[in-house]
């Protein structure tokens, strides 16, 4: 479950809007790059 900016600046010690997207871009990013590392996992263990 995603939170929404303002949920997070609620609950962390973010002290302005900025920080808070810099931050949901970053964890975005590293979720994409996830699911881009599990794709190849999955399409490795097929041709194996």
């Amino acid at each position: 479950m995603l939170c929404t900016t303002k949920e997070i600046m609620s609950i962390s010690n973010h002290q302005n809007m900025q920080d808070v997207e810099t931050y949901v871009a970053k964890v975005r990013k590293e979720m994409l790059a996830e699911g881009v590392r599990q794709r190849l996992e999955d399409q490795n263990e097929d041709q194996s």
